[in-house]
């Protein structure tokens, strides 16, 4: 499919993840939204027309009627397949039913597992029970698509900023609690992506339109220097980083392998390959980071 679809309002499942939010709130002058959460959404005032259920599942086919493409944002790290796999598919299959000419998925990089260098040639090889279950949806989404029915699959990294919690943000915080931090040597790379800078590459995909899989990611990638200088910019005082060989992080890798391997290992989309090298993004890593602590700090 190549041709662009216009006109109509973009049907949001999951209004109240961070991602929704900044994407309603950033293009809330270029599309309409219908946005569905199971509470009250934060920016109601972005929606058009916003809608609370009770579920995701068995969602009246006439909330489709009419919508430009369908965003589902729903998802749980803990790899549930009722909300990972059986949300978005059933919901891809009624927009399909009802003439929606665009499904986006928010996927995940987990669905290639512990691969240090990602593009568009990679072979998916989950390695997590929240990378297998991004990964069956993957699968089954793709077969749903259609010469009149476009499927894209947007597959990111670590999403951070708007003052969310995740690994990116409880790093920073024991960095500049402790300040100081083990890295090894070489450090690790790994690919990131602002919520701001998401938001701008859906408003792409939507507007080109773009289908299949994309990466996205920011155009610099994440290390501990970056962390570190964003901290020393906004508190004033350096954050030592002190060099361990990779042996001595064992224990934490036998642990909390998860942790591990988003923390002290690398994970780099080729920036050929990511949407956002093609666009012009409104955040910069530093600005992204410095925010972050500025956060933190309050």
């Amino acid at each position: 499919m190549n041709q662009c679809f216009d006109g109509g309002p973009i049907l949001i499942l999951g209004a109240n993840s961070r991602l929704a939010r900044a994407f309603m709130r950033q293009n809330c002058d270029i599309f309409s939204f219908r946005a569905i959460a199971r509470a009250p959404c934060r920016v109601r005032q972005e929606a058009n027309n916003f809608i609370v259920r009770d579920s995701y599942v068995d969602l009246n086919p006439e909330l489709f009627c009419g919508c430009r493409a369908v965003i589902n944002f729903t998802g749980v790290s803990r790899g549930d397949l009722r909300i990972n796999v059986e949300i978005p598919v059933e919901a891809a299959r009624t927009s399909r039913r009802m003439g929606v000419p665009h499904f986006v998925q928010i996927s995940s990089l987990s669905v290639y597992g512990g691969i240090e260098n990602v593009d568009l040639d990679t072979a998916e090889n989950p390695q997590s029970a929240y990378g297998m279950s991004k990964y069956q949806a993957d699968r089954q989404l793709q077969a749903l698509a259609t010469d009149s029915f476009g499927v894209t699959l947007l597959r990111v990294p670590i999403l951070y900023g708007d003052g969310g919690e995740n690994k990116i943000h409880a790093v920073a915080r024991l960095m500049a609690r402790l300040g100081n931090f083990p890295v090894t040597s070489p450090q690790a790379q790994r690919s990131v992506l602002h919520l701001s800078n998401a938001a701008a590459v859906l408003r792409q995909i939507i507007q080109a339109p773009l289908f299949g899989i994309q990466l996205a990611a920011d155009r610099e990638p994440f290390n501990f220097n970056e962390l570190s200088a964003a901290i020393c910019a906004v508190r004033g005082a350096p954050i030592r980083l002190r060099r361990v060989p990779q042996w001595m992080l064992l224990p934490v890798a036998l642990v909390l392998p998860n942790v591990y391997r988003s923390v002290w290992l690398s994970s780099l989309i080729k920036p050929e390959d990511s949407v956002a090298a093609q666009i012009p993004l409104p955040v910069s890593l530093q600005d992204g980071l410095r925010d972050l602590i500025e956060r933190i700090e309050d």
